[in-house]
């Protein structure tokens, strides 16, 4: 009788130590997967920091760009403006034909 009053008293302390042991294998494999993500997101944070630096690279030189461009758009205008002035100059000059007449 007291084997069995024993087993009924240890039969469910034996499945809550069997369970523990499942949920300490499941916490211990969480964990492993846990560090494994850390591990990417840490690679993936590397190369988002890496492409970020880039980025304003990139950003600087398309400025420098646009300044240049700008500059030049403004010179190209000026040399047309000259341009055009000195047609006009040239086109206001008496011709040969128009000399003699």
């Amino acid at each position: 009788m007291n084997d069995a009053l024993a087993d009924n008293f240890m039969a469910p302390l034996r499945e809550a130590q069997g369970r523990l042991a499942q949920l300490n294998a499941e916490i211990a494999n969480k964990q492993k997967e846990l560090a494994a993500l850390q591990g990417e997101c840490a690679v993936a944070r590397k190369a988002m920091n890496e492409l970020g630096e880039q980025r304003i690279e990139l950003q600087g030189a398309v400025n420098s760009n646009r300044a240049l461009l700008s500059k030049s758009q403004t010179e190209l205008a000026k040399a047309r403006a000259d341009f055009d002035e000195l047609r006009k100059k040239v086109a206001s000059l008496p011709t040969m034909g128009r000399a003699r007449g």
